[in-house]
Parts: structure tokens; sequence; C-alpha cells
């Protein structure tokens, strides 16, 4: 019995150290650009705040931010528009 308490208490010590915060394992990049993209996108600045957006998209775990998602939308769709002239890139993101 004592063995099994000692196992358990290892265990429940042991799986907090795996765990990653919000913002996933590199947590002050995750943050920076969120900040960054989120700022322009205040500021209906969507091109300048697309690159941003793609960093923190690859940084940043999908629980991070809601808006991460849902700007994602708005971003891509902007993007789609504007590269509804060049054939290769709109088949790229469509």
């Amino acid at each position: 019995m004592k063995k099994a308490a000692v196992i358990l208490l290892a265990f429940i010590l042991a799986v907090p150290a795996f765990a990653q915060g919000k913002f996933g394992a590199d947590s002050a990049e995750c943050i920076k650009y969120l900040s960054y993209y989120s700022e322009l996108m205040k500021q209906n600045n969507i091109q300048e705040a697309t690159p941003f957006w793609r960093q923190a998209i690859q940084l940043c775990p999908p629980t991070a931010n809601q808006n991460l998602l849902i700007n994602g939308t708005k971003i891509l769709r902007n993007e789609i528009n504007q590269n509804r002239r060049d054939p290769a890139r709109y088949k790229e993101l469509v």
C-alpha cells in the first residue's frame, strides 16, 4: 500500500512538469505575435496583420486565443479576394 501511495504521489508531481501553459512552449513569441496582429486587426489593417497572424498560428496552440481562428477567416477571405486575378495563387488559397 505504501509503495502504491509513493508511485501515485510521484505521478501527481510529475504531470504538471510536462504541461504547457495556455500559450504553448514558446509563450513569449506567441504572445508577441498575438499582440502585433490583434492590434493591427483592431485598426482594420488586415494586410499588415497577415504575416503576424501567420506567425501566431504557427507558434500558438489553437486554445491560446479564440480570435486567432475567428480573425483567420477574415484574413484568408481578404487574401482570396486580393488574389482573384492571379489564378495560381487563387487556386492555392481555395
